[in-house]
């Protein structure tokens, strides 16, 4: 199958301090990627490397091919941390302004999605709240017709509702054969919608699963005592351990086992509370 995108031992530098170090990983058509990880981990430089906006070492294609500013500005769509649109400009004025200058841009779309997001048309971007900016913005991203959609923190500051709007669009996307590379700190919506999970940690990738692998394979094990097993993450508790480990290489006995969520792996791998 050909890969949307591959990236190969990315590495970005900020003077010294590494922010990614020898990154990798790829997205299939189809397929919803979630890159998740506490704040400062690197999830952030590594979009802006795929979208060309620092300079980085390694190697990023593209459907099997090198990657050119071409495809980035033509065939991505990108949701950037910081929400920034022209305060004075009316949400009317934002969208007609895109379908001018945004390649592949449904303008008629974006309407319907403005109708869908509950926004005001006539008003100005500098009377919205944050989270109606954010969906102001995921309008203009989901608007254009693109094979991969790069959102970081698409739902930060969202209502339930408009979450779950957004949600049913990213469904929408990989339904139609597109990709969706995206950021998130809410653990469980990742649970629910992603297809793949990548965990980073101080610039590495320090673990990568499939979803349904995670939840039929992988298990979180509790023994009051020290397991006697070699184990790549295990978590030490006041009253005992917790291990993740794939159901097939338990072998040794455990006073409790149970199913491994997103949330779950991530406290195990990160060893830290979520920022």
């Amino acid at each position: 199958m050909m890969r949307v995108l591959v990236v190969e031992r990315l590495r970005k530098y900020y003077g010294k301090t590494p922010a990614v170090e020898d990154v990798s990983f790829e997205i299939k058509p189809g397929e919803i990627f979630a890159l998740i990880g506490p704040n400062g981990a690197g999830k952030t430089t590594t979009l802006k490397s795929i979208m060309g906006f620092v300079r980085y070492e390694g190697r990023i294609t593209f459907m099997d091919r090198e990657l050119s500013e071409k495809v980035r500005i033509e065939r991505f769509s990108f949701l950037p941390e910081e929400k920034r649109l022209y305060n004075h400009y009316r949400v009317s004025t934002t969208i007609e302004m895109a379908g001018k200058t945004v390649p592949n841009f449904d303008v008629e779309r974006a309407r319907d999605l403005v109708r869908l997001f509950s926004l005001k048309e006539n008003a100005k971007v500098l009377e919205l709240s944050h989270g109606m900016r954010t969906l102001l913005y995921l309008v203009l991203v989901i608007s254009k017709d693109a094979d991969l959609y790069i959102l970081d923190e698409p739902t930060w500051g969202l209502d339930p509702v408009m979450r779950k709007h957004v949600f049913n669009l990213m469904n929408e996307i990989v339904s139609r054969g597109k990709s969706v590379l995206y950021t998130s700190h809410v653990l469980p919506e990742v649970d629910r919608i992603a297809d793949e999970v990548a965990l980073m940690k101080g610039g590495r990738l320090v673990f990568r699963v499939d979803l349904e692998t995670l939840r039929s394979d992988y298990r979180i094990a509790f023994k009051r005592t020290k397991p006697e097993g070699e184990y790549e993450f295990m978590k030490e508790l006041e009253n005992g351990y917790l291990v993740l480990v794939r159901e097939s290489e338990i072998a040794e006995e455990f006073d409790d086992i149970g199913p491994a969520s997103v949330e779950d792996v991530f406290e195990m791998v990160i060893g830290e509370g979520r920022g």
